[in-house]
């Protein structure tokens, strides 16, 4: 992997790109080595993973109480997950944003619903909406998922406000939990939370397992003058640390 990225460097600077970022798949095993020069490797926190390879007994076995009681409930007042009816794309639509403005995310995150139909025309047989039914036929919850190399990875989701109590959500991961299992993937990636940090959204996530797995980032700088010379030009001054944000002389976009 360093010979790879001491290429990636070097092929970088021969066509004048002064720096590269590079995201680590959480579940792929990771690498033991050290940083090539001018890398700094940045750890954002723990994310939650479903292993689709052990047995439903091992599942329940991590699965808390609370959740089995929740996923029950909803199944016994004949709540369906639909699954790939992209008919329902535009409430989909609805209620993540109502969801994205209830937990004041931040505006980053409220997509618009063009970006979703660019999502599936890029992705697509790559991606899948699960959508969770009441009786009435009305969403009171639905999510994105890809679906790729065995990987099935939880994207965006939403829910409707009406619905809350019932926790909609949690019957639709339970429910692609088994529908990965039965389809071949080996691991269900659920995330973190909100920036890395072991939040609400994390804990919600942990109910469904015990396994963990580290996200890290990579952030070479392959010219460092052109690279503070662009820091000054965009920030008014050099900075010899890389923040979080990187690369630096891009925050002010």
């Amino acid at each position: 992997m360093n010979d790879f990225l001491h290429q990636a460097a070097k092929v970088a600077q021969d066509n004048d790109v002064i720096s590269l970022f590079l995201r680590w798949h959480p579940v792929w095993p990771r690498l033991s080595r050290r940083a090539i020069a001018n890398e700094k490797i940045v750890d954002h926190g723990q994310t939650v993973f479903v292993d689709l390879t052990e047995s439903i007994e091992e599942w329940h076995a991590q699965t808390r109480n609370e959740l089995r009681y929740s996923v029950r409930r909803l199944g016994k007042l004949d709540y369906e997950v639909a699954i790939d009816d992209w008919s329902m794309l535009p409430e989909f639509h609805r209620v993540y944003q109502a969801t994205m403005g209830r937990v004041g995310a931040n505006s980053r995150y409220c997509y618009c619903l063009d970006y979703i139909y660019g999502l599936r025309e890029a992705w697509g047989e790559c991606l899948h909406l699960a959508s969770v039914v009441s009786p009435e036929g009305e969403i009171a919850a639905a999510a994105l998922f890809s679906e790729c190399h065995g990987i099935l990875q939880y994207h965006l989701s939403g829910s409707d406000e009406k619905y809350l109590r019932l926790a909609p959500t949690k019957f639709l991961l339970d429910h692609m939990r088994y529908w990965g299992k039965e389809r071949g993937d080996k691991v269900f990636h659920l995330g973190g939370g909100v920036d890395g940090q072991e939040d609400s959204l994390f804990a919600f996530k942990a109910a469904f397992s015990k396994h963990r797995s580290s996200f890290q980032t990579s952030r070479i700088i392959t010219d460092r003058n052109r690279y503070e010379q662009a820091m000054i030009a965009s920030c008014g001054k050099p900075s010899h640390s890389q923040e979080m944000f990187f690369p630096t002389y891009r925050k002010a976009a």
